[in-house]
């Protein structure tokens, strides 16, 4: 992950290999690509959201390259974030 800011702007990108056990995205990821993750018997126990973007306004940015949310099906409660980074213009 990189996030590179200059003093009117910045842009962040993310990428990973190697990735199984869950349905891989489209490439390029959409921003908030969701994959369901489910059991085998297809109850969906949480969802892989992909490439969350917060862009406030103000020049900077925040990129979550991968959240899983987990589902009540899944007995768990929270989520787990993977791959995150943010910056704001430099004066």
């Amino acid at each position: 992950m990189t996030c590179d800011a200059t003093q009117t702007q910045t842009s962040a990108n993310w990428t990973f290999g190697g990735l199984s056990g869950i349905q891989n995205p489209p490439n390029p990821v959409p921003a908030g690509y969701v994959s369901p993750i489910k059991k085998a018997d297809g109850t969906a126990l949480a969802n892989a959201v992909f490439n969350t973007q917060e862009l406030p306004g103000d020049g900077s940015v925040g990129l979550t390259m991968l959240r899983i949310d987990f589902l009540p099906e899944s007995g768990m409660s929270g989520q787990v974030t993977l791959g995150r980074t943010s910056c704001s213009p430099t004066p």
